[in-house]
């Protein structure tokens, strides 16, 4: 999550030594697809309109999140919350020394000057989690989906011979798959640094600890999203997929890119 820490080149150089001679893609015998074969060219489409809406999702650990938010605006928090309804300096002591001061704050006011209860005050309170939770929420979702827009992918199998493969992806087995020799490529070239393999997991990735360090320190690491959008679930484990993924953002259109290695066509 450190950007300081980040050891780029060895983990290409890691991902070089594991590359597969070949890689394969399946395809309808469609015009576009026929035109992609006849020009060695592949489509980098946005993750956004694939076929798994969970394309680059992240998960998002709130109470983490929730705590350092209350950890770095605990001043602010305080004085936000006493300048209407001032509270004495005992309240303010221990909303600093606690984990979430808007809650003994907010807790103290809606009992002295509300004449709220307990078990009011704890629903008032509860409520006030879900708000921030939403408003949290609703920012994680427009994030993902502006990744999902502004990222470029193409995905690649490392077999011919899946037959989920040929059914989903190549017209009920009646399309093509391409084979890629992409040992071709220079050891140099640019589409080996942007070639990625897709790890399969139960859960999504979590991005908790990427968010926090920019909280924190101020500072962001833009390619983690290459993890998000190389991270999918065990359900998809069957494509055995490698991907290019093109974190340069929305002024990169999607396009017909070169592969110039093919050398086989299964049908």
């Amino acid at each position: 999550t450190n950007v300081d820490d980040l050891q780029i080149e060895v983990a290409q150089s890691i991902k070089m030594s594991n590359l597969p001679e070949f890689l394969y893609k399946y395809r309808p015998a469609t015009d576009f697809a026929i035109y992609n074969l006849e020009t060695d060219t592949v489509w980098l489409n946005k993750p956004s309109e694939y076929n798994d809406p969970f394309e680059f999702v992240e998960y998002l650990d709130f109470s983490r999140i929730n705590l350092t938010l209350n950890s770095l605006m605990k001043d602010e928090l305080i004085s936000v919350l006493t300048k209407q309804f001032p509270v004495p300096d005992n309240i303010k002591q221990q909303a600093m020394n606690s984990d979430f001061p808007m809650k003994i704050i907010a807790g103290y006011q809606f009992k002295e000057f509300d004449g709220r209860n307990e078990k009011d005050i704890t629903k008032i309170l509860e409520v006030m989690d879900d708000v921030m939770k939403k408003v949290i929420i609703d920012r994680h979702i427009e994030k993902i989906k502006k990744i999902q827009d502004n990222m470029k992918v193409c995905s690649f199998c490392e077999s011919p011979n899946q037959s989920l493969m040929w059914s989903h992806y190549a017209d009920n087995h009646k399309g093509f798959c391409i084979e890629y020799n992409i040992s071709r490529w220079l050891p140099n070239d640019v589409r080996k640094r942007i070639l990625y393999p897709v790890v399969y997991q139960k859960d999504f990735f979590d991005s908790t600890d990427h968010l926090l360090s920019q909280m924190e320190k101020g500072v962001f690491n833009n390619l983690y999203p290459i993890i998000s959008g190389s991270t999918k679930s065990v359900e998809w484990e069957y494509e055995k997929e490698w991907r290019f993924i093109f974190n340069i953002g929305d002024s990169f259109p999607k396009q017909n890119y070169p592969m110039n290695c093919q050398t086989r066509i299964f049908i």
